[in-house]
């Protein structure tokens, strides 16, 4: 699978999971405790590993955007 295709898959399950995640915080109160704890527990942690694999994907751009060398400038 290429990496666009990858990206593609993670980044639309990460923001279901987010809605997930949301959706059971905010409606907590109706929702019986057990099942509140699985549900936003259990999804806490697949929102964890959705957010690895977006940024494992993307370790390129965060290289080039957050520790890019000043390439060509000279300190004095």
């Amino acid at each position: 699978m290429k990496k666009s295709d990858a990206l593609k898959v993670v980044n639309t399950v990460l923001a279901l999971s987010f809605l997930l995640q949301l959706s059971t915080g905010l409606l907590h109160k109706p929702i019986p405790h057990k099942l509140f704890e699985v549900i936003h527990q259990g999804g806490g942690l697949f929102l964890a590993a959705c957010v690895v694999a977006h940024v494992v994907l993307n370790w390129s751009w965060v290289k080039i955007t957050f520790f890019k060398k000043n390439v060509g400038k000279q300190s004095k």
